[in-house]
């Protein structure tokens, strides 16, 4: 499986103002501001990586096997990678187990996505045909006031604690993630089981 990212959200999801507040920082100091920024974008990445959660609107490709039987046996059904899932905009086959053969797109009339979180394809026949399966889709909120004040407050926390622990060792332990912000964004963790 394989997550591309193809079009990036234009702008982050806190600015460098929200951040300096965060940290009671005079916003009149510019000295840090690139730095503040990079660790703000860091941050985003990782809790994005961690939960599944896209903060604002990107555009992705996935590639991965095509999904097993569901429960019921006239229908599967695919959680995407990331989410919110708004749309999804192209779902190709690729029909040959050798290797040989070309993607061919599934019909929009042959899936629904079931958008939010997590975002699901669900398909209308069995199960396709192939080994695997490439959807472009829309994941993230619109606009910076839709995401959820935890996820923002976790965001905030993270760079945090970027900016004061900038080794990856400190004392003889590992500067992990804090639990604060695990807390933080554990309901909209996507678990794989």
């Amino acid at each position: 499986m394989s997550l591309e990212l193809i079009t990036p959200a234009t702008a982050e999801p806190v600015t460098l103002e929200q951040i300096k507040a965060h940290f009671r920082l005079d916003p009149a100091e510019t000295d840090t501001d690139a730095e503040l920024l990079q660790f703000g974008e860091a941050a985003r990445t990782q809790l994005e990586q961690l939960s599944g959660i896209s903060f604002l609107t990107q555009t992705f490709r996935w590639t991965t096997r095509s999904p097993r039987a569901a429960t019921r046996p006239a229908q599967a059904s695919l959680i995407l990678p990331r989410a919110p899932v708004s749309s999804v905009t192209e779902l190709l086959l690729f029909p040959s187990a050798d290797g040989g053969g070309e993607w061919q797109i599934l019909p929009a009339a042959d899936y629904t996505l079931l958008s939010g979180l997590p975002g699901e394809v669900l398909f209308h026949t069995a199960s396709p045909q192939t080994d695997r399966l490439r959807i472009t889709f829309t994941a993230g909120w619109t606009s910076t006031e839709d995401i959820p004040a935890p996820l923002i407050q976790a965001l905030l926390l993270l760079t945090a604690h970027y900016h004061e622990r900038r080794e990856p060792y400190e004392n003889d332990r590992i500067n992990a993630v804090p639990a604060s912000v695990q807390a933080l964004i554990a309901p909209w963790r996507r678990v794989l089981l």
